[in-house]
């Protein structure tokens, strides 16, 4: 044996590595140093916009609903004052003589409007449409058409009081929303209309400090009409992308041309209010924020990249030791050792090299001596074994012999056994049932003249199952079981093989059992026989045998159990899967 070398490896590239250890070990460095800060000023950006964003959608959110609750606390109490003033008789009979310049009903619609007149012109129409009382200047109320237009859907809508844009026939066009109801008399007929304008001043009270200078503020009928339009006039066409978005089903409310867009229905009268706000967190800021991760993020670069460079040289120099040395042993040099760099687990892993090489030595030498040893065995156990073939030939031979002296039983036995033998030594692992129950058939009647008829062998397996096919060789033994052990110590028995099909699991199983009404069997053997260590079956090489085809080619959860048979005697079931078909269609464990 040639004397183990100690050696450290030199720095040496190998042409076949395209790209080293070193490269990669540096570029995870550099990699895991440098996007971590990149990634976390991006969340930290994303998330502030975010939140920002939220915050200010929330409370643009929160200011539109306050303006919704303006325009519907306003619109509720003109309802309740138009409700007041058609109750009374008297102003009902007015209406119907459309009496004019009746100070009870001006005074009436004055003092119910008090209140509201700085948000509101109120007006009392007859039912052609002719104003015939108004809190504000006569010029603002002409006639309005009763066949168009708002008093026409106040009359097929008197219960409830109806929100329009003003539509400037011939009133003036300083209002800019009008709200009627009709007057309905004790016979149910229209005598009049309640009517409250709002212009620009009026529509600007109530939306009194419900927005800054800054916002814009919109309000659209039901038909994205603009009605009032209030705040910082910009050169963008928001009643234009305000439709496209409606009548496209987008999303109308969220931010727009760095701008916060918020829209919210008033329901029940029809109308949209819509604030443009000017977004905090503008694209000149995002813009900014990211040159400067883009700073930080060089700079983090440069600097991990120096670090790393001379961290990933000190790591790499004991794995390109390791390298050699795994080079030097597979080309067969089992003398190798090497020398640890560092006591790290890098140094453990040279010591487990080290130890590693001289285990694969002596694995190697002993791996001669053990082959050398089979080899040995080998040929002694094929010089010793036994020729089939011949045994089969030489009983054929004694068949004729026994025939041409007239010994009819020598014949039997012969030919019998000749039989067995022959589907023992063929090729086929499989057989039919029928089969196989003819090899226990000819081991009956060698038995038999053995034995002087002491014993009966009854075959009770169904029809049907007789087609199936079954591993060779594993009823016979079993029966020989039950004839020697069974019957060693009485003048004879009886032998029955049943079998039954059942299904479990959606599959089928095939049960054979083979009884005896012998000698039975000892508990403790019971127990042996039924354990799955091999070692237990030792001196029951028949048991063993068929236990063993019977896992190898369906697995584990087949084989055989053995039992005491009622009221005396021993029971063998066996278990194996349902096969028809040829060979070929028999599953074995090792396909599966």
């Amino acid at each position: 044996m040639e004397k183990a070398s100690y050696w450290k490896g030199e720095e040496v590239k190998s042409d076949k590595i395209k790209y080293s250890f070193r490269k990669k070990l540096l570029l995870c460095f550099v990699i895991s140093s440098v996007i971590p800060i990149v990634l976390s000023c991006i969340f930290l950006i994303q998330s502030m916009k975010f939140k920002v964003q939220l915050d200010y959608t929330r409370r643009n959110n929160e200011m539109v609903a306050v303006i919704e609750d303006k325009f519907s606390e306003t619109f509720a109490e003109i309802e309740d004052i138009a409700g007041q003033f058609a109750e009374t008789a008297y102003i009902k009979e007015a209406m119907e003589n459309s009496i004019v310049d009746n100070k009870y009903v001006y005074n009436k619609l004055y003092d119910l409007s008090s209140g509201l007149r700085d948000k509101a012109i109120f007006s009392i129409y007859s039912v052609e449409g002719k104003c015939l009382y108004t809190t504000g200047n006569t010029d603002e109320a002409k006639k309005l058409p009763n066949y168009c237009g708002i008093l026409k859907t106040a009359n097929t809508h008197r219960d409830s009081m109806v929100v329009r844009k003003e539509q400037h026939y011939r009133s003036d066009e300083t209002i800019l929303l009008r709200s009627v109801k009709a007057i309905i008399n004790e016979q149910d007929e229209i005598v009049g209309y309640f009517s409250a304008a709002m212009g620009e001043r009026e529509l600007e009270n109530i939306l009194k400090g419900c927005y800054s200078s800054k916002d814009k503020l919109y309000i659209f009928n039901e038909f994205l009409e603009p009605v009032y339009m209030a705040g910082v006039q910009d050169e963008e066409n928001v009643i234009t992308e305000l439709r496209h978005r409606y009548f496209t089903e987008n999303d109308i409310n969220g931010p727009r041309m760095n701008k916060t867009v918020s829209i919210d229905a008033i329901e029940d009268y029809g109308l949209y209010v819509l604030l443009v706000r000017p977004e905090i967190f503008t694209g000149d800021i995002t813009k900014s924020m990211y040159i400067v991760l883009v700073i930080l993020a060089v700079l983090s670069f440069i600097l991990c990249f120096v670090i790393s460079s001379k961290m990933s040289k000190r790591l790499y120099e004991p794995v390109d030791i390791l390298n050699k040395g795994m080079s030097r042993v597979r080309e067969g040099d089992f003398d190798v050792r090497l020398v640890p760099v560092s006591d790290d687990e890098l140094g453990q892993l040279t010591d487990n090299f080290n130890d590693m090489a001289q285990d694969i030595k002596s694995y190697m030498e002993e791996q001669v001596r053990q082959q050398k040893k089979l080899n040995e065995t080998e040929t002694a156990m094929m010089q010793a074994q036994l020729n089939p073939h011949f045994l089969y030939n030489t009983l054929d031979t004694i068949k004729w012999a026994g025939k041409a002296n007239g010994s009819n039983e020598v014949a039997i036995l012969s030919t019998r056994l000749a039989k067995i033998l022959r589907v023992s030594i063929s090729e086929d692992k499989f057989i039919k049932l029928e089969d196989e129950l003819k090899l226990v058939e000819y081991y009956a009647e060698i038995q038999e003249i053995r034995f002087e008829g002491h014993f009966v062998i009854e075959d009770r397996i169904p029809e049907e199952m007789k087609s199936c096919y079954v591993p060779k060789l594993v009823i016979q033994p079993i029966v020989e079981n039950s004839v020697i052990h069974g019957f060693k110590d009485s003048n004879g028995g009886k032998v029955i093989i049943s079998g039954s099909i059942v299904k479990e699991d959606c599959k089928e199983k095939m049960l054979i059992n083979i009884t005896d009404d012998g000698c039975g069997i000892d508990e403790e053997v019971i127990d042996r026989l039924n354990d799955k260590n091999s070692e237990n079956m030792r001196g029951h090489i028949g048991f063993y045998n068929v236990k063993n085809i019977i896992n190898l080619n369906y697995g584990t959860e087949y084989g055989v159990v053995i039992g005491k048979n009622e009221p005396q005697g021993t029971r063998v079931t066996i278990s194996m899967p349902v096969v028809r078909g040829g060979e070929d269609h028999v599953q074995t464990d090792s396909s599966r």
